[in-house]
């Protein structure tokens, strides 16, 4: 496999769509390999087509196996327990599974073979299954430089063994339950925590007893005549590790829904799925398993909200070991730190996977402290604009798009390439479910500014300026909440009484007229939040943490509805940080003053001066709150309107919006 190829993400506004995964590449390679031994023919439905995978295939086809592909739909005849001798090497590419697991195949047999790889496989250690091979009688040689491929294996009876694993594999464990198979005697391996169960699962499916105690599995071995397996149908369900990219774009990605269809569901691979619920992630899962499954399946559908760091060790390492650099990206959009440790199995993955996941995030602005076994992720700004080099590693390569998909700029991802070994339509998917998609073209402007600055009636007309936009007044959103409290009696200072209330509150959100609007619970209050009883209450009512961080939700939820003109006074900076169409507009002191005088003439005699300590009040009030404070965001296009009309300062966001509207696109 040549490491070759680039593509640079723009950050999406929201990750929308249904997915429908490609066939997982653990259960591929290892039904393959299983029916390629099994007596008569097996038909595997929904087989990854990927290059990992297809050099299996090839493997098994050398050594004697009949092998028919059409599609994802492949037909394997077996050779009845034994293979036969390869004519030459077998190539497995870059799959370690692929070379691990037929390594335990090849043991028994009565012939030697030599596998090999490319360079990254060829790097990878293999005296892990060298040394229990071995100890069940194998001959095992390793003629790379450090204990690596390429490997000749085979030619000798194999007796049992009882072996614990040093570090915890669904590689070695399955290499050494394979072997065991054409063992004399019961075959164990102790496991230090669970890890896949694949290769057993698939063993009870074509006819052999797995007996499982604890952490022990133990298969009983048929000698150099090799297993009866069962031959049969085979459904491969969709790669769990390839919808991880997809759950944690939108998890990241507030406001952002995605259902991924008929994906596996092993509790063995989706501890990933526990983490992003106890970081905030919303998640639902509804099972969908046929009868010739050969593992659970289900749809997954996840709603993105803001995340907070976790930690992630022990007994769940193993468990998500390929989604490890996916929670570091997670972690990086959260709030907070998260930490990984006890994860040093990534450094001999594809590549060094603590190195390469460091080296990506340092690269888009991310602070991370490597460890030796994993890494501490500071949440903060995705910052983007920046080139990531996968070094050959399919994972790192897609984790890059995501960054690029959820963070603030383009990512340029090199060596792309490698991600056809478990992923061939990634980039298909990714067009599917992001605004590169022809059908899902949204973004946000976000426009910010004191009170008096001309924030609503400027967003108002950029919005009717832009195609399809909708105009958001974020503080109706604060002001509905203090309406509701209001018409429950609800004391407005009371932070645990309103919150309380929230919980209970039904909101929805609508278009009309190109603006969002919204009903509590039924009903639309309109202008009975512009009362001087709610002018009064929305005060305190805002500055209440809780309101802030369910108002904040819900207006980054407000994405699913189409592009939107936002204005407030933290839209930049607390809600859409992320959108490179941030503007904030001020005026001076004085022209504020005579703006809001003017608005508040035609209803009421009201002269500057107590206008201008009003004002005065509110900007004190806005800047110095705690939570969300009022300040220009970073990266925003600040606009002093004071000698500007209204068509100018319009016309000077709409022209950014054109011209830098497409890289968010």
């Amino acid at each position: 496999m040549t490491a070759t190829g680039s593509i640079t993400v723009a950050p999406c506004s929201r990750i929308a769509g249904e997915l429908r995964m490609p066939g997982d590449k653990s259960v591929s390679h290892r039904a393959a390999m299983l029916a390629a031994l099994a007596n008569g023919s097996s038909t595997l439905s929904g087989f990854l087509a990927s290059e990992d995978c297809l050099n299996t295939l090839s493997a098994v086809e050398a050594l004697g196996a009949g092998v028919e592909r059409d599609g994802t739909t492949v037909t394997i005849t077996g050779t009845g327990g034994t293979f036969r001798p390869a004519e030459g090497a077998l190539d497995l590419g870059n799959s370690g599974t692929g070379m691990r697991l037929l390594a335990g195949l090849l043991a028994g047999q009565t012939f030697e073979t030599e596998l090999t790889g490319d360079a990254s496989l060829c790097s990878r250690p293999m005296r892990r299954i060298q040394e229990p091979l071995e100890a069940m009688g194998a001959h095992v040689t390793l003629t790379g430089d450090t204990g690596t491929a390429p490997m000749r294996v085979g030619g000798a009876p194999l007796h049992a063994i009882s072996y614990p694993l040093p570090v915890a594999s669904a590689q070695v464990k399955s290499c050494i339950l394979l072997a065991g198979l054409y063992a004399e005697g019961t075959t164990t391996v102790i496991e230090p925590r669970p890890t896949r169960d694949h290769t057993e699962q698939l063993l009870r499916g074509m006819g052999v007893p797995v007996n499982v105690d604890g952490l022990s599995v133990s298969v009983d071995g048929c000698g150099s005549q090799g297993p009866q397996l069962t031959a049969g149908s085979i459904t491969v369900p969709g790669d769990f590790s390839s919808a991880a990219f997809w759950i944690v774009a939108a998890a990241c990605r507030p406001g952002s829904q995605v259902t991924i269809r008929n994906v596996g569901l092993n509790p063995r691979r989706t501890a990933l799925l526990d983490v992003l619920k106890r970081m905030g992630a919303g998640l639902s899962i509804t099972p969908t398993s046929g009868a010739d499954a050969a593992e659970p399946i289900g749809d997954i559908t996840v709603d993105g909200s803001p995340l907070y760091g976790t930690t992630v060790e022990g007994d769940e390492i193993p468990n998500l070991i390929d989604e490890l650099p996916l929670v570091a990206v997670a972690g990086a959009m959260a709030e907070g730190a998260t930490v990984i440790r006890g994860a040093g199995e990534l450094r001999v993955k594809e590549s060094d996977r603590i190195a390469t996941t460091v080296a990506m995030l340092q690269a888009v602005g991310v602070q991370v402290e490597e460890a030796p076994d994993g890494m501490t992720v500071t949440g903060g700004p995705v910052s983007g604009g920046a080139s990531i080099d996968s070094r050959g590693d399919h994972r790192i390569a897609m984790c890059g798009a995501i960054l690029g998909l959820v963070g603030r700029g383009p990512v340029d991802v090199v060596n792309v390439d490698c991600i056809a070994t478990s992923y061939p339509s990634f980039w298909e998917d990714l067009d599917r479910v992001s605004c590169r998609g022809k059908d899902n073209v949204t973004f946000v402007i976000a426009i910010d500014g004191p009170a008096a600055s001309g924030k609503s009636t400027v967003a108002k007309r950029v919005a009717a300026a832009l195609d399809d936009a909708f105009y958001v007044d974020s503080g109706a959103v604060y002001r509905g909440i203090a309406w509701a409290a209001l018409e429950r009696r609800v004391d407005v200072h009371d932070a645990d009484a309103v919150a309380r209330m929230l919980d209970e509150l039904d909101v929805g959100f609508f278009t009309r007229d190109g603006a969002v609007g919204f009903g509590i619970d039924g009903v639309e209050p309109g202008m009975a939040i512009r009362t001087p009883a709610v002018n009064n209450a929305v005060s305190p009512i805002a500055v209440i943490p809780a309101v802030r961080v369910q108002v904040v939700k819900w207006l980054q939820g407000m994405v699913s509805l189409g592009t939107l003109v936002m204005e407030g006074r933290d839209i930049g900076t607390a809600v859409f940080p992320e959108t490179p169409l941030k503007f904030y507009l001020d005026a001076s002191p004085e022209e504020r003053v005579r703006r809001r005088h003017r608005e508040m003439a035609a209803d009421n005699a009201i002269d500057e001066e107590e206008v201008g300590a009003s004002l005065r009040r509110r900007d004190k009030i806005d800047s110095s709150r705690k939570m969300d404070p009022l300040q220009v965001a970073s990266g925003a296009v600040r606009i002093d309107s004071t000698a500007m009309g209204i068509d100018q300062v319009v016309d000077t966001i709409v022209a950014a919006v054109e011209r830098d509207g497409g890289a968010w696109r």
